[in-house]
């Protein structure tokens, strides 16, 4: 009896065991995430949309010396629209007259695409088996979901960014050796992804090297590239008014704002002068704020000084705004891990890198371009630049010092208070004259080492000429470019500088297209680089020699500890006016090159000490391109008219005999005023 009840037990410990192991759950085993990692709802995009699309150069090789941190290509309206291979950017014919031809639609970009509908494999009798798949029996246009390649996507229209430009130019001087994608986002308002590329530069492109083996490091390049797109009605203002701003009107030569221009064909199908239609770039005036963060770099202890600069050049701006008139503020905020790149994002930007382009400041703007209403806009400030050329200023600095020491010893007494003339310097001189001989002088590379040429000093190549010549020399001091008759050629030098982001340049009005968009892209925005040649307006701020003393030592007999304590005083000169000029750029206002020449303008000595401004200022404008050592760091009195003008569309006209001010609306153009 025993044995049977034992044998019973074992059974049916067998049978629950076998009970057990059949309701034992079997693990669900998905897909490889990594096959996931860019599946997208579709349902995300509606291909009735429309989008602003903008692309842009993100960080990159600091050696490059074609690399341009942050740059922006060309803002368009666009829609996006999924096919069985590929989903595309297009940029959609608006003229509803030729709308019907699919033609007209402009192909921007498509990128790879598989089609998914991940499911649960089924058995035979058609139960789950616990394994993920993709699903091959619908079709494409059935399946909810996509993968996209970013990393594969091909450009339909030229390119324009730093380093991939190339190509389009038909220069082979960047060869692309691989793509990566960096991060990508498909939300319901905006898609964004960044690709990383790597090149190879040609020898011709490496830059400045001293070796074979820096040759071949510095021919290793690599940048992100960023691609913004934002939906149209997440971003555009209801109320936003478009404003005419004819091309070559008197609105344009009075306040030069960006804009955006199109042609629109006459009934005929033909061109005239009134195809051409231009539009002010701006934003919604009616906005109470303009949010914009400050990027990551900011935070850093050691980038406090430039935080706290940066926080109190906008809020001199502000000011500004609130002189004028303009109904919204700047809303500055801290570090929070905002990207530049995403279009909805308006931020300063601080790059560390001393980069090998040159460039300090960059102001670039994402306006819609149908309506001309700015979206969002950076301020790119090149910390790292600036830093790396303060060691040009500090021995400029120590050497007008020096120079005025001597000046003082060999001037006759009665001639000491004469007003020093202004002179080019030597290593200067001889690239102007070789420009002078072909009546060009755009060309003049004159780096921020030499922001102050014109100094009162003697000109001794022009000296030993002119006595060579047998001219009557004259004492130490007196002797100077502009005695030698050349005072037409300064005229000119400035004149041909001050053309640089013109509309049109005589250097370029050929029919070399591709020396022609080169200059367009380069002046895009108003890059400001080091190597501007603003010191042709004025000299050092006696305010910063001041701060250091007369027998200081030259930049190379400095300790690092020295070279900080200087740069710390110097940077501030640099940086404020150069951001605000920046910041300008993001409001709207192209460079105004009449602002050294608009004395009338200038602030007096109570408006600058109403300002906390303790030195003479030669400008009415910050848009000019001056000396940074004595720019304005305010808005000047063109400014405020300016903005006055695009953001509240009033003037104020002044009576020449009685001097009486009178504001009047802008309800059009100031052609349309019959102002004299």
């Amino acid at each position: 009896m025993k044995n049977t009840v034992g044998k019973n037990l074992i059974l049916c410990g067998a049978l629950l065991l076998a009970l057990a192991s059949c309701t034992k759950e079997i693990p669900f085993e998905a897909t490889n995430p990594d096959k996931k990692v860019q599946n997208y709802s579709k349902a995300l995009i509606n291909e009735d949309d429309e989008y602003i699309f903008s692309s842009s150069q993100q960080s990159s090789s600091m050696s490059s010396v074609d690399a341009f941190p942050y740059f922006a290509g060309e803002n368009k309206r666009v829609k996006v629209k999924i096919t069985e291979k590929t989903l595309q950017i297009l940029e959609t014919e608006r003229d509803q007259r030729y709308a019907s031809n699919p033609h007209n639609d402009k192909l921007v970009m498509e990128i790879p695409i598989q089609h998914t509908q991940f499911e649960c494999a089924k058995d035979k009798y058609g139960e789950c088996t616990n394994v993920e798949v993709d699903n091959d029996k619908v079709s494409w246009k059935s399946k909810p979901s996509m993968t996209l390649k970013f990393e594969d996507l091909k450009s339909g229209q030229l390119e324009f960014l730093p380093l991939v430009e190339n190509q389009s130019y038909g220069d082979s001087s960047y060869t692309e050796l691989a793509a990566e994608l960096v991060s990508s986002s498909i939300e319901k308002d905006a898609i964004n992804f960044k690709i990383k590329r790597t090149f190879k530069a040609s020898l011709d492109r490496v830059g400045d090297v001293e070796s074979l083996g820096e040759a071949t490091t510095a021919s290793a390049i690599s940048a992100d590239y960023q691609f913004s797109l934002v939906k149209v009605s997440s971003v555009l203002s209801k109320d936003y008014k478009t404003i005419s701003y004819p091309i070559g009107s008197k609105d344009e030569q009075t306040f030069r704002f960006f804009s955006t221009a199109k042609t629109k064909l006459d009934v005929d199908g033909n061109t005239s002068d009134k195809t051409r239609i231009q539009i002010m770039n701006r934003w919604n005036p009616n906005r109470e704020e303009i949010t914009y963060y400050l990027s990551d770099e900011f935070a850093k202890p050691e980038n406090k000084m430039v935080n706290d600069l940066t926080v109190k050049t906008v809020n001199n701006l502000n000011d500004g705004l609130k002189e004028a008139g303009v109904k919204f503020r700047i809303n500055l905020k801290q570090p929070s891990g905002k990207n530049p790149g995403d279009i909805r994002n308006s931020m300063i930007v601080l790059v560390e890198d001393p980069v090998a382009s040159s460039v300090i400041g960059y102001g670039p703007q994402t306006e819609d371009p149908v309506t001309g209403e700015i979206i969002s806009a950076r301020t790119i400030m090149f910390y790292g630049t600036i830093k790396a050329y303060a060691k040009h200023t500090y021995d400029d600095i120590i050497k007008a010092k020096k120079d005025a020491r001597l000046a003082a010893m060999v001037q006759p007494a009665s001639d000491q208070a004469t007003t020093p003339r202004l002179t080019l310097a030597q290593d200067l001189m001889a690239a102007v004259q070789a420009k002078i001989k072909t009546g060009k002088t755009f060309g003049v590379n004159i780096s921020i080492e030499h922001s102050n040429q014109l100094k009162a000093e003697v000109s001794a190549k022009l000296a030993a000429e002119k006595a060579a010549a047998g001219a009557k020399g004259t004492a130490v001091g007196s002797d100077n470019f502009v005695n030698n008759n050349n005072s037409d050629k300064i005229a000119k030098i400035k004149s041909d500088l001050k053309n640089y982001t013109k509309n049109k340049n005589d250097l370029y009005s050929s029919e070399d297209l591709t020396t022609k968009f080169k200059y367009l892209n380069e002046v895009k925005n108003c890059a400001f680089h080091s190597n501007a040649a603003d010191g042709l307006s004025t000299s050092i701020s006696q305010k910063l020699m001041d701060k250091f003393a007369n027998d200081a030592k030259p930049w190379m007999e400095l300790s690092d500890s020295e070279k900080q304590a200087a740069i710390d005083i110097i940077l501030p000169e640099v940086w404020t006016p150069t951001l605000i000029h920046e910041m300008g750029h993001n409001l709207g206002l192209r460079h105004n090159f009449q602002g050294s020449e608009d004395k009338e303008n200038f602030f007096t000595a109570v408006e600058l000490e109403a300002r906390k401004i303790d030195h003479v200022v030669p400008f009415s404008s910050v848009m000019e391109y001056g000396d940074d050592l004595k720019a304005l760091p305010v808005l000047g009195k063109y400014d405020l008219a300016a903005l006055r003008f695009g953001y509240n569309r009033e003037v104020d006209l002044i009576d020449t005999k009685t001097q009486v001010v009178t504001t009047i609306p802008v309800t059009s153009t100031l052609d349309s005023l019959k102002l004299a």
